[in-house]
Protein backbone atom coordinates (compact mmCIF):
# COMPACT_ATOMS: atom_id res chain seq x y z
CA UNK A 1 0.00 0.00 0.00
CA UNK A 2 1.41 3.35 -1.02
CA UNK A 3 1.04 6.34 1.26
CA UNK A 4 0.92 9.48 -0.83
CA UNK A 5 0.60 12.93 0.61
CA UNK A 6 -2.13 15.05 -0.81
CA UNK A 7 -1.15 18.60 -1.54
CA UNK A 8 -3.13 21.29 0.31
CA UNK A 9 -4.23 24.23 -1.84
CA UNK A 10 -5.42 27.74 -1.09
CA UNK A 11 -9.22 27.99 -1.25
CA UNK A 12 -8.95 31.11 -3.47
CA UNK A 13 -6.03 30.54 -5.84
CA UNK A 14 -3.81 27.70 -7.06
CA UNK A 15 -1.04 28.28 -4.50
CA UNK A 16 -0.06 25.41 -2.22
CA UNK A 17 2.02 25.07 0.95
CA UNK A 18 5.74 25.26 0.15
CA UNK A 19 5.36 26.79 -3.33
CA UNK A 20 7.95 29.46 -4.14
CA UNK A 21 6.40 32.71 -5.43
CA UNK A 22 8.46 35.89 -5.89
CA UNK A 23 11.29 34.49 -3.74
CA UNK A 24 9.00 33.68 -0.80
CA UNK A 25 7.58 30.39 0.38
CA UNK A 26 3.80 30.11 0.52
CA UNK A 27 2.17 29.12 3.80
CA UNK A 28 -1.47 28.15 4.34
CA UNK A 29 -3.66 29.46 7.16
CA UNK A 30 -6.91 28.06 8.53
CA UNK A 31 -9.95 30.30 8.86
CA UNK A 32 -10.10 31.86 12.33
CA UNK A 33 -12.13 30.31 15.13
CA UNK A 34 -13.35 33.75 16.22
CA UNK A 35 -16.74 34.36 14.59
CA UNK A 36 -16.16 38.03 13.82
CA UNK A 37 -12.87 37.44 11.98
CA UNK A 38 -14.11 34.31 10.21
CA UNK A 39 -17.16 36.25 8.96
CA UNK A 40 -14.91 38.85 7.28
CA UNK A 41 -12.70 36.14 5.76
CA UNK A 42 -15.82 34.45 4.36
CA UNK A 43 -17.28 37.69 2.96
CA UNK A 44 -14.06 38.51 1.15
CA UNK A 45 -13.63 34.96 -0.12
CA UNK A 46 -17.14 34.93 -1.57
CA UNK A 47 -16.63 38.26 -3.33
CA UNK A 48 -13.63 36.79 -5.13
CA UNK A 49 -15.03 33.28 -5.70
CA UNK A 50 -18.80 33.23 -6.06
CA UNK A 51 -18.79 29.41 -5.81
CA UNK A 52 -16.71 29.34 -2.60
CA UNK A 53 -18.00 26.83 -0.05
CA UNK A 54 -16.40 26.93 3.39
CA UNK A 55 -15.40 23.67 5.08
CA UNK A 56 -13.45 22.98 8.26
CA UNK A 57 -10.45 22.19 6.02
CA UNK A 58 -10.54 25.48 4.06
CA UNK A 59 -7.22 27.32 4.13
CA UNK A 60 -5.99 30.58 2.62
CA UNK A 61 -2.43 31.22 1.46
CA UNK A 62 -0.08 33.90 2.74
CA UNK A 63 -0.27 35.74 -0.62
CA UNK A 64 -3.66 37.19 0.42
CA UNK A 65 -2.33 39.04 3.47
CA UNK A 66 -0.50 42.35 3.90
CA UNK A 67 2.03 40.61 6.12
CA UNK A 68 3.90 38.26 3.75
CA UNK A 69 3.86 35.43 6.30
CA UNK A 70 0.08 35.47 6.79
CA UNK A 71 -2.37 37.10 9.21
CA UNK A 72 -0.96 39.27 12.00
CA UNK A 73 -2.39 41.26 14.90
CA UNK A 74 -2.13 44.45 12.82
CA UNK A 75 -3.64 42.91 9.65
CA UNK A 76 -5.71 39.84 10.60
CA UNK A 77 -7.95 39.80 7.52
CA UNK A 78 -7.08 38.85 3.93
CA UNK A 79 -6.74 41.97 1.78
CA UNK A 80 -4.97 40.95 -1.44
CA UNK A 81 -6.80 38.96 -4.11
CA UNK A 82 -6.36 38.53 -7.89
CA UNK A 83 -7.77 41.65 -9.58
CA UNK A 84 -9.27 42.92 -6.31
CA UNK A 85 -7.90 44.90 -3.39
CA UNK A 86 -9.74 45.30 -0.14
CA UNK A 87 -9.05 47.97 2.39
CA UNK A 88 -7.14 46.68 5.37
CA UNK A 89 -8.85 46.85 8.70
CA UNK A 90 -7.46 49.01 11.42
CA UNK A 91 -8.21 46.90 14.43
CA UNK A 92 -8.18 48.11 17.99
CA UNK A 93 -6.04 45.61 19.94
CA UNK A 94 -8.66 45.59 22.69
CA UNK A 95 -11.26 44.48 20.15
CA UNK A 96 -9.08 41.57 19.03
CA UNK A 97 -8.36 40.42 22.56
CA UNK A 98 -11.79 41.02 24.08
CA UNK A 99 -14.17 38.10 23.51
CA UNK A 100 -17.10 40.07 24.93
CA UNK A 101 -17.01 42.21 21.76
CA UNK A 102 -18.05 39.28 19.52
CA UNK A 103 -21.56 40.73 19.02
CA UNK A 104 -20.21 43.99 17.56
CA UNK A 105 -20.19 43.62 13.77
CA UNK A 106 -18.68 47.02 13.00
CA UNK A 107 -15.31 47.11 11.26
CA UNK A 108 -13.08 50.11 10.74
CA UNK A 109 -11.60 49.87 7.25
CA UNK A 110 -10.29 53.35 6.70
CA UNK A 111 -6.69 52.54 5.74
CA UNK A 112 -6.42 51.67 2.01
CA UNK A 113 -3.91 49.12 0.78
CA UNK A 114 -3.01 48.63 -2.87
CA UNK A 115 -1.35 45.34 -3.72
CA UNK A 116 -0.11 45.98 -7.25
CA UNK A 117 -0.47 49.60 -8.38
CA UNK A 118 0.37 48.70 -11.97
CA UNK A 119 -2.77 46.59 -12.43
CA UNK A 120 -6.43 47.68 -12.51
CA UNK A 121 -8.02 46.91 -9.18
CA UNK A 122 -11.43 47.13 -7.57
CA UNK A 123 -11.68 48.53 -4.06
CA UNK A 124 -14.33 47.18 -1.73
CA UNK A 125 -15.23 48.58 1.65
CA UNK A 126 -16.85 46.69 4.49
CA UNK A 127 -18.77 48.77 7.01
Amino acid sequence: MSLTKTRKYCCICSNFRGKEVDEKTISLHRFPARCKLRRVWLQRSRLVRKDFAYTANSQMCSDHFVNISGPSKEHPVPSIFPNKVFQTSIWNKVTLLNNSDEKDDSLDVSEPFIAKPESPLDIYTFT
